[in-house]
């Protein structure tokens, strides 16, 4: 199954040079990212979208600034969208190698909120909701979708969608229902959100 995305933000090179941007992703058996820069465009291949934003980030030595829409709700009223700017920079662990850190902020009733985690998208994505006290409804909150915790997992964009898979048994383990995950739809963005949602209560 082939996925493509678009996203627009900015870039922000390491002599504090700012330029707008437009992400191009696509996932078809690995990541494919064509990031646009005025007239310029790199081309970036990966493994899974951690790695290939990794090797971007490192290739063009920047930190790259990404908007997203983000749906939540805080009662049983229509659902509320609000704007996540999610900031991607390198930075440097314990043993000097480079790893990839997440923040994520947003404006909410005239507050502003920011959380950030280090090679974990996961835990800043927790952080925030834990801060605007709703419940997020997306993919990465739906009880109909599910992730391999197989080591290598990227929460950011490797949810597995089981919407249209008929026989479900979320209470065993992966391993256990490798079946259910040949039949789902495959690497869905942690943020994209259809009408089949069912919220979870469950920290990733």
């Amino acid at each position: 199954m082939n996925h493509e995305k678009s996203r627009c933000g900015k870039i922000i090179f390491a002599d504090g040079q700012v330029e707008d941007a437009r992400l191009f992703q696509e996932y078809k058996d690995g990541f494919k990212f064509h990031l646009a820069i005025n007239t310029q465009i790199f081309c970036f291949e990966g493994i899974d979208y951690c790695d290939c934003m990794t090797k971007l980030l490192k290739k063009t030595n920047s930190t790259l600034l990404l908007e997203d829409a983000l749906f939540i709700r805080t009662n049983q009223a229509s659902l509320e969208k609000i704007i996540i700017e999610e900031k991607l920079f390198l930075s440097t662990d314990d043993l000097g190698e480079e790893t990839l850190s997440f923040s994520l902020g947003c404006n909410y009733k005239g507050i502003h909120y920011n959380t950030a985690a280090v090679n974990d998208f996961s835990i800043a994505l927790q952080d925030l909701r834990n801060q605007l006290q709703v419940e997020f409804h997306i993919c990465a909150y739906c009880l109909r979708s599910d992730f391999k915790s197989d080591g290598g997992e990227d929460l950011r964009h490797s949810w597995f969608c089981f919407r249209e898979v008929r026989e479900l048994n979320p209470n065993k383990p992966w391993f256990q229902r490798e079946d259910e995950f040949d039949e789902a739809i495959p690497n869905v963005d942690a943020f994209y959100w259809c009408p089949a949602f069912q919220y979870k209560f469950k920290i990733l």
